[in-house]
């Protein structure tokens, strides 16, 4: 648990904080299992209606409180409502979030990108996903072990299933792709099984003392990969966690016999902290989420203390108060109230959720090739010649000059901009050709990057560099360019692994200004004009994609961006000069509050009308 809010506080040196999350479902499978095994020794069956409701008692109060609270703030606009906030709370109400993340394209290795508060159920999902049918499966095994050889027969099974579902994540890693391997259920359930398996192993047995030494050995093992394994590439993202489970499977075989490694877990404020274990996984996400740095104006090391300091506080208050009267039975004590109470809970989130949680438009995932006057004449931009009067003659009218046609090159930042502009559309003067690709620059053989976290982040493969992509465009006979403009500069504002090690744009990014001294020389010779827009500093609700230090990177990238346009006789337009003009210091309208770096869909058409309004050549003044 340690490991997995480190990781998402943001700690360096967790990148793989994140398999904290193994180990705690195969811990479960272990506890949970050996429950079963404990029953079915003393009653020869398994209750299974009294399994689920104990799970529900256990489970549901605090959950029920956590996206409640996420909803009220998502009502009250505390938290912005992205496109799919209600299907993103329903499916962590009904233990579906791992499914609704996966199918709506989302990746676990983006988690810190425009983050959302209900992110972290996907776990939750899986593991209740997995108990709807174990107990079920359990007493199917159990009584056709005990029609054979019994406990022995039992382990082997469940061996057997482990085995079957360890092999299923590799092969889903190949048919299908990293994600699901990370989210999918089947991919997941062999972590679970591997507890399980252990605890029929380990059931009536009693361990020799020499077991004991495994616990430190594992341990340390564990401790070592969330330190060295990346945050989103990589074996966890192959198929290879359910070997890690073994590794989890060391460590709780061990802690089964005194020693080292017990004394140490067994220290008093450890122990605390397992008690509320529960509720910290639940509040420490979304009380991330909300005291972000925009909001507190505290950074660093202060602001991972507040943000601790709430968790524990938030999770102390709702174990005393809530879960543990319930589950005790001091509150709700009949199955009927408690049944009643937990329906209504459901209901009213439910319908909170339908009613009153706004739905942001989803933007256009087809991205447009060209983007055309689509309303009236003259509403935004206008028509560069009149309309011809009836009685006028023909030699009374100016020729109609050609749309001056645009070529947009660049990444997410003009694709999102073009793609939320483009249903409204309306300027006459202006055709753009829209070459921009979500997460692909066009640089070649950029260096490796590394996220706010320390994480290596991977170019994505289907990016084209730059001259594969732009003479198609560019040396179009039938779609005459005359503008290119380049709006880039996000990519190089993150640390590069360049010769060994990492260097910050700010040391050097000489990789980068000449490769954008080759576009404009390749551009110049083919278009009219070559325009660089000079990135704007982050919004207010700035992306965790991007380093504490990012108002420095970025001053940076623009010095280097604007001398090498300068250097080669491009011109520039300065994005900053609408999105942020009170600099790096102070606060920018609010454009782009879905994340700090995207223009919000409303706002697109005004800002790109804001950009082309730069491209257009100035109107000549009359003399007096």
């Amino acid at each position: 648990m340690a490991f997995v809010v480190a990781f998402h506080l943001g700690v360096p040196w967790a990148t793989g904080g994140y398999l904290g999350v193994s180990v705690f479902f195969t811990l479960s499978g272990f506890l949970i299992t050996s429950l079963l095994l404990s029953e079915h020794e003393r009653t020869g069956r398994i209750g299974i209606r009294a399994f689920y409701l104990r799970r529900a008692r256990r489970l549901l109060p605090a959950a029920l409180l956590c996206i409640g609270g996420i909803t009220a703030l998502l009502v009250t606009g505390v938290l912005p409502a992205g496109t799919g906030a209600r299907a993103e709370v329903f499916s962590a109400l009904f233990e579906a979030a791992n499914w609704h993340a996966l199918l709506a394209g989302e990746s676990y290795a983006d988690l810190f990108v425009a983050p959302s508060a209900l992110t972290h159920f996907w776990s939750l999902a899986i593991e209740e996903q997995f108990y709807v049918v174990w107990p079920i499966a359990f007493a199917a095994l159990g009584g056709w072990a005990a029609r054979r050889r019994g406990k022995a027969t039992l382990s082997v099974a469940l061996v057997a299933m482990f085995v079957v579902f360890a092999f299923a994540a590799p092969v889903t890693a190949w048919l299908w792709s990293a994600d699901a391997v990370y989210l999918a259920s089947w991919c997941r359930f062999a972590e679970i099984l591997a507890g399980a398996a252990l605890a029929s192993l380990l059931s009536g047995r009693t361990l020799p003392r020499s077991a004991g030494a495994l616990a430190p050995v594992c341990l340390v093992a564990i401790v070592g990969l969330c330190v060295i394994t990346p945050s989103g590439t990589g074996w966890p993202y192959a198929g290879y966690l359910p070997l890690f489970a073994l590794v989890s499977v060391g460590l709780i075989a061990g802690l089964q016999v005194d020693g080292a490694g017990r004394s140490l877990l067994e220290v008093r404020p450890l122990v605390k902290l397992g008690v509320i274990s529960y509720g910290v996984y639940l509040f420490h996400w979304p009380v991330i989420v909300v005291l972000d740095e925009q909001r507190t104006g505290w950074r660093g090391i202060s602001l991972g203390a507040l943000r601790i300091a709430v968790t524990l506080a938030v999770s102390i208050f709702v174990y005393w108060i809530v879960e543990h009267p319930i589950r005790v039975r001091t509150l709700l004590v009949r199955q009927s109230r408690f049944a009643i109470a937990t329906a209504t809970g459901l209901a009213a989130v439910a319908v909170s959720v339908a009613v009153l949680v706004p739905e942001a438009q989803q933007r256009n995932r087809n991205r447009p090739a060209l983007l055309v006057a689509t309303a009236p004449a003259g509403t935004a931009g206008g028509d560069m010649a009149p309309s011809p009067s009836p009685t006028a003659g023909p030699s009374t009218l100016p020729p109609r000059p050609r749309p001056t046609n645009v070529a947009v090159f660049g990444d997410s930042v003009p694709a999102w901009l073009l793609q939320d502009a483009a249903p409204t559309y309306a300027r006459t003067d202006f055709v753009i050709i829209n070459v921009a690709h979500e997460g692909c620059d066009g640089a070649p053989g950029e260096p490796l990057a590394r996220g706010a976290r320390g994480e290596p982040l991977e170019r994505r493969r289907e990016c084209l560099a730059w001259f594969d992509e732009y003479p198609f465009f560019v040396e179009n006979p039938a779609q005459p360019v005359d503008i290119a403009l380049l709006m880039l500069g996000e990519s190089p504002v993150l640390s590069h692994l360049i010769d060994g090690r990492w260097v910050h744009p700010c040391e050097d990014m000489t990789w980068y200004t000449t490769d954008i001294a080759a576009r404009i020389d390749y551009l110049t010779p083919r278009v009219s004009r070559v325009v660089l827009a000079l990135p704007s500093w982050l919004g207010n609700r700035s992306s965790y994609y991007f380093p504490a230090d990012h108002d420095l990177r970025f001053g940076c990238v623009r010095d280097r961006l604007l001398e090498t346009a300068v250097a080669h006789g491009a011109t520039t337009i300065d994005l900053a000069t609408l999105l942020c003009p009170a600099g790096a210091d102070g606060d920018c309208p609010d454009l782009r509050e879905r994340d700090g770096m995207h223009v919000d869909p409303e706002d697109a058409p005004m800002v790109l009308n804001w950009v082309l309004d730069q491209l257009a050549p100035p109107t000549p003044t009359s003399a007096s």
